[in-house]
């Protein structure tokens, strides 16, 4: 593949989000970077498993927030992703992907990993929010929490989760040496990018009150003014958490496998 024709495909992955709204122009931009470098260091292959991920997460997120329609009030990001939410989703598995051009070594499946859990957190969202039901806190299941909180979870949630991370791992079969088993491992540890992410968002990702309105949510800035941190740390964003639950259960595969 000629270094004119990854450029060609990166823009046009690019235009193609831009267009539908999927991106805001800072992760346009950062889209195009890291397709340039997926492409660069791993081939054609590793472009469709990502390239899946933020399609169709993208179309879900756009339609959980027809369903969820005060879900911007409480979350800290829209539907439209922007430089930091590509760089949480796709960095680490494009670290992984120069990881192993440096070292010169097979890391398809451990790409696929950290996709997978990345697509199977975001499904896991936003089909929560469409469809899900009287959802818990993850750390203390006997208490309910409001819907769209971060560490919420719900059977319909992990069942999107599931979804996802399949949804990624179907790639491992179109490489001679993999099978159903080994997808089926990528599906597991893809689905527990779910559930950290959702420990992780109970216990120490920053929660904010408003004084103004009374409202509890992700955002440093409500009804144009600053919130009060009442949780966690104010540095532990929802980008900080979707870097760090694919690189952990990325992390967990290894040792296990």
């Amino acid at each position: 593949m000629t270094h004119l024709t990854i450029i060609g495909i990166s823009l046009l992955i690019v235009i193609i989000s831009y267009y539908f709204r999927f991106l805001s122009l800072s992760g346009s931009l950062a889209t195009f970077i890291l397709a340039e470098i997926l492409l660069e260091a791993g081939g054609i292959k590793f472009i469709y498993p990502i390239l899946s991920f933020f399609l169709l997460s993208s179309i879900l997120s756009k339609i959980s927030k027809k369903y969820f329609s005060f879900g911007d009030e409480i979350l800290e990001k829209g539907s439209r992703r922007d430089h930091l939410q590509v760089i949480a989703n796709g960095g680490f598995p494009g670290m992984i992907v120069l990881s192993g051009l440096l070292l010169n070594i097979e890391v398809y499946n451990l790409y696929l990993v950290s996709l997978a859990a990345a697509a199977a957190d975001t499904w896991s969202t936003e089909i929560g929010l469409i469809y899900g039901r009287n959802p818990v806190r993850i750390t203390e299941p006997w208490k309910p929490i409001q819907k769209g909180m971060s560490g919420g979870v719900s059977w319909q949630g992990f069942s999107g989760g599931i979804l996802g991370s399949f949804s990624v791992a179907v790639f491992s079969l179109t490489q001679n040496q993999s099978t159903i088993l080994s997808m089926s491992f990528i599906v597991l540890f893809g689905f527990l990018g779910t559930i950290l992410d959702s420990y992780i968002g109970a216990t120490v990702q920053g929660l904010y009150d408003c004084h103004e309105c009374g409202k509890r949510t992700e955002r440093k800035i409500h009804c144009n003014k600053k919130t009060n941190l009442i949780k966690g740390y104010g540095f532990i964003t929802n980008d900080v958490v979707n870097i760090l639950s694919p690189a952990l259960s990325t992390l967990f595969y290894v040792l296990v496998i």
